[in-house]
């Protein structure tokens, strides 16, 4: 059951109550989109949520309304800071569509960590190894072997890099910052929980992920 905690006439703020995050998420999309129609800009927050499957599908909602849509969601820890070794932010999408006049829309729907954890799963089932510069081990350096990955996502003992890749020379700080933007986005404005916080487990034991969702509409 979904939650609105508090609301205005261009903002809103949902809380999932550890809900279907698919649910939660198109909830606020429509409700984002009929505030923009009405006072030509609308953000809306959603709280306590899980995985909402693809960004995209909720940034295209406002595009078939003739309107600009943003989201983004933070998620598992994954990415390691710049300098750092251990998984801290999710890969936590930044999620854009804009309408053209065209057949069709621009979309840029795409993570901020250079790989996503599912190519890593792919990857795994098809015993292939990863290309050098997508993940780094405790001591930063390089992880090729995706089932070692995916057992070090869990353990702080693997980490994805963020988009630019380790450390300064090719501007990994700037997806660093992206990943960063996202987590305050999806967890401040509805007091989520955010980077380790949104790892399932707490004192041992199994619990909701409770991370946090954005949508906004430009009219």
């Amino acid at each position: 059951k979904l939650t609105i905690e508090r609301e205005t006439p261009g903002v809103a703020v949902i809380n999932a109550n550890n809900g279907m995050g698919h649910v939660a998420a198109r909830k606020a999309m429509e409700l984002a989109i009929k505030k923009a129609k009405n006072v030509g800009i609308s953000m809306v927050a959603v709280g306590h949520s899980n995985h909402f499957g693809i960004a995209g599908y909720y940034a295209l909602m406002a595009v078939e309304e003739g309107m600009i849509g943003i989201c983004g969601t933070n998620a598992r820890p994954a990415i390691a800071p710049t300098w750092g070794t251990e998984p801290m932010l999710g890969t936590n999408p930044f999620t854009v569509a804009v309408p053209t006049d065209w057949d069709f829309p621009w979309c840029a729907d795409q993570a901020t960590s250079t790989i996503q954890r599912g190519k890593i799963e792919s990857y795994a089932r098809l015993d292939r190894k990863l290309i050098p510069g997508w993940v780094i081990d405790i001591n930063g350096e390089p992880e090729i072997d995706p089932k070692k990955t995916l057992s070090g996502l869990t353990e702080d003992a693997a980490a994805l890099t963020p988009l630019g890749g380790v450390g300064e020379d090719l501007a990994g700080y700037k997806g660093y910052n992206y990943a960063t933007f996202v987590e305050i986005m999806s967890s401040v404005l509805q007091q989520s929980s955010f980077l380790k916080a949104c790892r399932g487990v707490r004192n041992g034991k199994d619990v909701p992920f409770d991370i946090g969702h954005f949508f906004i509409v430009v009219n």
